[in-house]
């Protein structure tokens, strides 16, 4: 029982770490590579290409679309990204800022710590 507890502790340490925090190739499903960096851990994670643009893989697609949030969720938008394109006007494309991105991500933690009774501030 004891080796069964070690197994499930490290099991769970090792699934919720940070994302790895370098530069990676990325392909869509046209066979174009784009880099980008993994981002988040395993309460909310995304793709930052080389241009800052926020990014989620799309499994019906199969492509990285330009991420936005919906119902305090992080959600591919069916907009491909393609690398190189600007991005100035925001009614053409949805421009998703760091920022937002990473104050969901805080919300997210914070809740998890509440439900697991880790108190109601995050440090």
């Amino acid at each position: 029982m004891k080796y069964i507890c070690i197994l499930f502790a490290l099991t769970t340490i090792l699934f919720s770490a940070p994302a790895r925090d370098s530069s990676r190739v990325f392909t869509q499903k046209n066979g174009v590579n784009f880099h980008g960096h993994p981002r988040g851990d395993e309460h909310l994670h995304w793709i930052e290409s080389a241009d800052g643009v926020i990014l989620k893989y799309n499994p019906a697609t199969k492509n990285y679309e330009l991420a936005e949030i919906r119902d305090h969720i992080l959600a591919p938008s069916g907009k491909k990204y393609i690398s190189g394109v600007k991005r100035a006007n925001s009614r053409d494309t949805h421009t998703l800022t760091k920022k937002s991105v990473l104050e969901l991500w805080r919300k997210k933690r914070e809740a998890h710590r509440l439900k697991m009774g880790y108190g109601n501030k995050f440090h």
